[in-house]
């Protein structure tokens, strides 16, 4: 990549970003403006917080605390919905007819408890400023919505980025307008 015109590398940059790791960005979204907007949210927040504890000399866990509350905000909203999701599939699991398709609600129940629970782990993680159980959690989170969208066909709704997501939207976005500007 390192021989073409800079241009061409940045049109590159933008089409493996938008395809790659926009894709998966726009299936967490579901096409929903409402999600993109509070992941744009998110991210001026977060832009906006690091410029401000740059200027600082702020403990690193702090730094944790202030940088991640959005997340363990939306996290301890997020825990009632997946508890009342996990009682819909059980709910459907009931209703069919033939066994597998049954045994998939049951699997996707399991795994909206299951988020429901890291729900609980991110914000308390949070609360004590434990960045590695926090992580830990976000990521079994994202493990757990592969295993509803394996079930159910499609990807829970999420308006929340983890901080790796965050992290892709935030370049993806910069590579956007990088683009644009160069026209």
């Amino acid at each position: 990549m390192h021989d073409h015109p800079i241009w061409r590398q940045l049109f590159i940059a933008v089409f493996v970003f938008t395809g790659v790791l926009g894709g998966g960005l726009s299936v967490l979204a579901g096409e929903d403006s409402d999600v993109r907007k509070s992941w744009e949210k998110q991210a001026r927040l977060y832009r906006r917080t690091q410029s401000e504890l740059a200027k600082r000399n702020v403990s690193v866990r702090d730094r944790f605390v202030v940088l991640y509350r959005y997340v363990a905000e939306k996290n301890r909203q997020d825990e009632q919905r997946n508890k009342r999701l996990a009682i819909k599939c059980v709910e459907k699991a009931d209703e069919q007819r033939e066994e597998s398709k049954s045994a998939k609600y049951v699997k996707a129940a399991k795994a909206f408890k299951r988020c429901a629970d890291y729900n609980v782990e991110v914000w308390e993680a949070h609360r004590k400023g434990d960045s590695a159980t926090m992580t830990t959690a976000l990521e079994g989170i994202v493990k757990m919505e592969s295993v509803i969208t394996d079930c159910l066909g499609k990807c829970p709704r999420r308006d929340w980025l983890t901080p790796r997501e965050l992290g892709k939207y935030i370049r993806i976005q910069a590579a956007k307008k990088q683009a644009n500007r160069r026209g």
